[in-house]
């Protein structure tokens, strides 16, 4: 339906007279203090929750030696693969109006910026970047992202580029990746992008309601 792209204004302002999109790596985001930006699974491949009250050392003369996790925190080992760059937007898609018939933004969004880029044409945009892609022999892929429960205990957790913790799924996102080749950011250009994109206030973006309105079926 549409694509918002939550920013600063200067970097919207960019994005819509240039068509400048920046892909970043993955761990630029794994100590950001933002917390809408900073995700410490970003970049990760799998996730393994332990949930051990003791270990007990053994051995054969010295005996037994009884270990407890420190002040009783829980273990967790995350194995990352740096190996992608992204680019993210907020997707409005029929997955909003799964339970209702209308939706409003959550205002943390507002901690990316006081700027959001609309586009209105989601499927244009996305073949001009497809295009350039081709243009410059760049793979890539591109999904919205699933959000899953990162704190299950006692099971090893895929996640990837494409999944991520609950805990931001209010995000709504719709991502892009391309190959990290060299662990520095990579921009592209579609040229202006203004026929199909408006400016807003986040602010304003975000005191929206947005109302679905669905097909009448006839018996």
């Amino acid at each position: 339906m549409c694509f918002i792209k939550f920013s600063k204004s200067k970097y919207n302002l960019e994005l819509l007279n240039e068509g400048k999109i920046r892909f970043n790596p993955s761990e630029i985001y794994n100590d950001d203090t933002n917390k809408q930006r900073g995700d410490k699974f970003e970049g990760s491949e799998w996730i393994y929750n332990g949930n051990l009250e003791k270990v007990i050392v053994d051995h054969p003369t010295l005996g037994k030696l009884e270990l407890k996790p420190f002040f009783n925190q829980k273990s967790q080992v995350v194995q990352y693969n740096c190996n992608f760059l992204s680019y993210s937007l907020y997707s409005v898609s029929i997955n909003n109006f799964k339970t209702k018939n209308e939706f409003s933004i959550d205002d943390k969004l507002l901690e990316f910026g006081d700027s959001a880029l609309l586009i209105e044409d989601p499927i244009r945009f996305l073949r001009s970047i497809v295009s350039e892609f081709n243009r410059r022999n760049i793979q890539y892929e591109f999904n919205y992202i699933n959000y899953v429960d990162f704190a299950i205990e006692e099971r090893e957790l895929n996640s990837g580029p494409f999944r991520k913790t609950k805990d931001y799924s209010h995000q709504k996102e719709f991502r892009i990746i391309i190959p990290n080749r060299d662990n520095h950011p990579k921009e592209i250009y579609l040229g202006d992008i203004s026929e199909y994109c408006r400016i807003f206030s986040s602010k304003d973006i975000c005191e929206m309601n947005w109302i679905g309105k669905r097909r009448s079926v006839s018996l």
